[in-house]
């Protein structure tokens, strides 16, 4: 099922607590190794709030926060949105998605009104951005016109309805790291962010038009770090599950009709992803993803913008802790408690 039509939630009724309840069905598409895909789930949550705020003056999420605490079943999944504050500038909400009567997974989000992305941001004051000669460019070295289709992870049971081209820049300075590593002073040669990685994702649905809550999905899918460490010591998705026990993620614009129009500001349906993770203790890891815009969509034709970088916009930022499970650990499926 294209995301779209994957990620529909349904307003079931209003509580007298003020709660609003919602319905969705997990679709079994959207999974890893049978189990619902973490930022797939998120965006479940998102998609009841934004309808909870769509009439409001904070209509645009800014911020989330979210904790899982059960594996979720392919099943319907009760969504449950409450208001905790609604100030003048920002609104609170709680979220949580239950079954069974238990609670799987618990959220905040922020909620705010974002600039337009198409607007016109100052490069002074408080906005650090393009074309400001200290804001951060798309950390991609290669235009997605350039890029060439690499397989997408054998654990995404959503590959018919992707597809990505890894940087081979950013992977063969990855793999350039596993002899040099980070020994030199740091007066010499600053150290590198981390286990590098950096791909162009494209959804291959046409109805698949890039919005927030679909931004969730793309900063819920990289390459782990473990899966990045030098072999033999690396554990890839093929032999290993990486479930997340907790993100947070910033969105930076609203999107407005940026992606949709007839004459879309950047590719509709094709997204820059950069992650790194610096620290795994025991199959614990820190991972932070960038989501930004893509001038094109992957190897399409055309002249390339010699300034495409700098035209790019940072869409959202996630961070996210992640275990490490061997599959042989897994006896055939997780288990409902991490």
């Amino acid at each position: 099922m294209p995301l779209n039509q994957a990620i529909a939630v349904t307003h079931v009724s209003t509580l007298s607590t003020g709660t609003d309840a919602y319905i969705a069905v997990i679709d079994p598409g959207w999974t890893n190794f049978g189990v619902p895909h973490g930022g797939y789930m998120i965006s479940l949550l998102l998609k009841a709030c934004i309808h909870r705020q769509s009439k409001t003056r904070s209509p645009d999420c800014a911020h989330l926060a979210a904790n899982f605490i059960r594996v979720s079943k392919l099943t319907e999944v009760n969504i449950e949105v409450k208001v905790v504050n609604e100030g003048k500038n920002f609104t609170y909400l709680d979220a949580v998605a239950k079954q069974d009567g238990n609670i799987n997974i618990s959220a905040t989000f922020v909620f705010t009104n974002l600039p337009s992305i198409d607007s016109e941001i100052p490069a002074r004051g408080f906005t650090l951005s393009p074309p400001h000669p200290q804001a951060r460019r798309i950390p991609l070295p290669t235009h997605p016109s350039e890029a060439r289709i690499t397989p997408t992870d054998a654990a995404f049971n959503f590959s018919d309805h992707m597809k990505w081209a890894e940087d081979q820049v950013i992977q063969k300075r990855n793999e350039a790291s596993w002899t040099k590593g980070n020994s030199s002073p740091i007066e010499v040669e600053p150290q590198r962010p981390g286990l590098e990685w950096g791909a162009w994702y494209e959804l291959t649905d046409k109805e698949d038009i890039i919005d927030p809550a679909k931004l969730v999905v793309f900063a819920d899918t990289f390459m782990d770090s473990p899966a990045l460490l030098a072999p033999p010591n690396s554990i890839s998705r093929r032999n290993g599950w990486f479930p997340t026990l907790g993100i947070s993620m910033d969105f930076y614009f609203k999107l407005g009709d940026a992606f949709s129009s007839p004459t879309p500001l950047f590719a509709p349906r094709t997204v820059g992803l950069y992650s790194f993770g610096k620290f795994i203790v025991e199959g614990r890891h820190d991972q932070s993803v960038e989501v930004w815009t893509a001038p094109a969509s992957i190897g399409s034709e055309g002249l390339i913008d010699k300034d495409w970088r700098s035209k790019a916009k940072i869409l959202a930022v996630s961070t996210q802790a992640g275990l490490t499970i061997p599959l042989p650990d897994r006896n055939g499926s997780p288990s409902s408690k991490l």
